[in-house]
């Protein structure tokens, strides 16, 4: 019997978290590694349906003119951007470094610095790689962020 194929990986990035006042913690966050059927997949879904609304604008009065164009715009970037999408950041949390609160993150794409701002003292935090472009937080022994 064949083995599953596992189409979604998961990895943690170490991170580097700020606050205005100074206050400095180290963590890690979940990123999810996407394969590239996946990300076709994800793709192709919605553009797919970003031109199926178009298709159907055509036919509305009216929206017949800026409709379709619009919709077919936004299914093509919305291909591009999903095509290059190799990391995906999970829903966690991170510990606040100035009270020891937690600040939730939401799934998002992974792009530097993530802001959050923290539930117990409402500072903003600031979060940047340890070792920019680079997966595998956990070889480096940080503190795991509560998830």
């Amino acid at each position: 019997m064949n083995a599953p194929i596992m189409d979604k990986q998961s990895d943690f990035v170490a991170i580097d978290l700020s606050t205005p006042t100074g206050e400095t913690g180290h963590g890690r966050l979940p990123v999810q590694i996407l394969a590239d059927g996946v990300r076709t997949r994800r793709a192709l879904k919605a553009a797919g349906t970003a031109f199926g609304v178009g298709l159907i604008l055509i036919f509305m009065p009216l929206m017949h003119l800026v409709g379709p164009l619009v919709s077919w715009t936004v299914a093509v970037t919305l291909l591009v951007r999903r095509l290059g999408e190799r990391e995906r950041l999970q829903d966690c949390a991170v510990t606040c470094p100035k009270c020891g609160g937690t600040a939730p993150i939401a799934e998002q794409r992974l792009q530097w610095p993530l802001m959050t701002i923290c539930r117990g003292c409402r500072w903003q935090i600031t979060i940047q790689p340890s070792a920019p472009g680079t997966l595998g937080g956990h070889e480096t022994g940080t503190p795991a962020a509560p998830v």
